[in-house]
């Protein structure tokens, strides 16, 4: 079971500034909330947006409490969120700018809130949407989406994008209806897509680096509309979908369906519950996580509850836990971040009043059983292991501004100290070893320590 703290992070954009506390906002001005919550530099960088187009970054500290908030000049809808190859995050969606107009889009987003680049579709059809998105295997972008022509049958877009900005191509896939997610293969990209028509069940198709069709693998529930999909293993990826409910599937390589389970709700007796899926985990340990909204009737009133749903699922498809949480008020679930050392960051939208007038953003903290709590993440400076994963020596590469005692703390996810080192660091870069090649396989996390500054990352040791 897992242990839950909440923290309300209130959002009124006033003069491009958080308050502290929950305040409201004009739908006509603002209608904005939490969209993805990233580590960063000692805290998390919360991505905001909403349907007119604005995207932003809330700085919020180790604990929570919100620092600046920045809004970026994008004229697109917000769809999908990634990390970006460099810094800062990668946007995908719908422009709406002229002369573009309906466009397929992605944007790069800098840490400090400044939008950087913003590049749309070249499709020449009525037109084109961007939704899911991931990183290349070549050191890219690719959005995927729909492109539509005026006729009766919408078809799949992939644009690949470098990382400055440029369309390096665009392709149309004929046989399909539209994409809303994608992920990367070392070889291409698998892509679930709606049905070609009405009475065709939807489908998980596999593209090559170049964006050609290679063939399908695995066939979707009919009805059922695929919404996110991730590599669970080298040879196993998970679907999620929506159909009645929330909808997780899992296939080998070649299509062949391993399992699969339907949550239509969590309690007994009451009816009318029902569940959207909104997104998709996968652990360093292949376990898979899922949240979405969750709602459901009262069976003395005719009152709509909703909350958020958090659900674990092991590699073999079997429930671990599951969590349905809500604030009093109307709270939708819309992401999940898993940390290092093990905690679980989990967002929703909340409203105040069950309109759509009055926003803040939630985030849940769930954390291990543990005796032992591991501090916050901070990178006071840039720490690089390699390789990784790792089987026996790990190099771990530093630069620091100051020569000093370093300390090196190696910790598992069960927040115990398994190794600590001292070392002594020069001005500059610092290059040093370690031997990990009788530790058991597993997530740890190394802590570096000089000088009052610090830095942690993730070590995967095979």
């Amino acid at each position: 079971m897992k242990n839950l703290v909440l923290f309300v992070i209130a959002s009124l954009i006033v003069g491009l500034s958080f308050s502290q506390q929950v305040l409201y906002q004009e739908q006509s001005i603002l209608h904005t909330y939490g969209r993805g919550i990233f580590p960063s530099n000692g805290g998390y960088d919360l991505i905001t947006g909403y349907a007119g187009g604005m995207f932003g970054i809330c700085k919020l500290d180790s604990q929570f409490d919100s620092l600046w908030f920045r809004a970026a000049n994008f004229t697109m809808s917000p769809e999908g969120i990634l990390p970006g190859l460099d810094s800062g995050y990668f946007l995908s969606g719908l422009s709406r700018g002229i002369p573009a107009g309906f466009r397929a889009a992605g944007g790069l987003l800098s840490p400090s809130g400044y939008s950087i680049w913003q590049t749309n579709s070249v499709h020449s059809g009525f037109f084109s949407y961007g939704r899911g998105s991931t990183i290349t295997a070549d050191s890219g972008y690719l959005v995927v989406g729909l492109a539509d022509s005026g006729g009766v049958k919408r078809k799949v877009l992939l644009m690949r994008v470098d990382r400055q900005g440029n369309v390096v191509w665009e392709k149309i896939h004929q046989e399909a209806n539209s994409a809303f997610a994608v992920t990367g293969l070392q070889d291409g990209f698998l892509v679930p897509v709606t049905g070609v028509e009405e009475f065709v069940g939807p489908k998980i198709l596999k593209f090559n680096l170049q964006g050609d069709f290679i063939g399908e693998r695995g066939q979707l529930p009919y009805l059922s509309i695929p919404v996110l999909i991730k590599q669970l293993t080298p040879n196993r990826f998970v679907v999620l979908s929506e159909k009645a409910g929330m909808l997780v599937s899992c296939f080998d390589s070649l299509g062949t369906l391993i399992w699969e389970h339907t949550f239509l709700g969590f309690q007994s007796g009451i009816n009318d519950q029902y569940i959207i899926p909104r997104q998709l985990q996968i652990s360093n340990q292949g376990d898979v996580y899922l949240t979405g909204d969750y709602s459901w009737i009262d069976i003395d009133s005719t009152t709509t509850n909703y909350a958020q749903i958090i659900i674990e699922l092991d590699a073999n498809g079997n429930v671990v836990w599951n969590q349905v949480f809500a604030s009093g008020q109307r709270l939708d679930g819309r992401g999940l971040t898993l940390l290092p050392d093990g905690r679980i960051l989990a967002l929703s939208a909340g409203n105040v009043a069950n309109t759509h007038d009055e926003f803040y953003s939630l985030i849940a903290e769930f954390g291990p059983d543990t005796t032992t709590a591991i501090s916050p993440l901070r990178n006071d400076f840039a720490l690089r292991l390699q390789p990784q994963p790792v089987t026996d020596i790990l190099e771990i590469s530093l630069s620091l501004d100051q020569p000093g005692d370093l300390a090196l703390t190696l910790i598992d996810l069960q927040g115990r100290t398994v190794l600590r080192q001292n070392r002594a660091a020069v001005l500059g870069e610092n290059r040093f070893y370690l031997d990990l090649g009788s530790y058991p396989a597993g997530v740890y996390v190394l802590r570096a320590e000089s000088n009052g500054r610090a830095a942690v990352q993730k070590v995967v040791k095979q």
